[in-house]
């Protein structure tokens, strides 16, 4: 219930590249926790990929259970 409430990740030059807004959009209603990005290495480079999936738990362990790591 936080007014213009956001998160964001912006790249080394200040560059915006993925932004959640958390208010005033019900799907966040009752969330306690957010996969806002991963960042993860491919073919010796890095890699980002925004997520933005809620949870209602706030448990990392119950969160981790949602992904499968090959």
């Amino acid at each position: 219930m936080v007014e213009n409430a956001f998160i964001r990740a912006v790249d080394n030059k200040g560059k915006e590249i993925a932004k959640y807004n958390l208010s005033g959009d019900a799907s966040f209603n009752g969330m306690c926790s957010m996969v806002f990005a991963e960042l993860y290495r491919k073919d010796e480079t890095w890699k980002f990929r925004a997520i933005g999936d809620p949870y209602p738990y706030d448990s990392f362990v119950e969160i981790l259970k949602n992904y499968v790591y090959s």
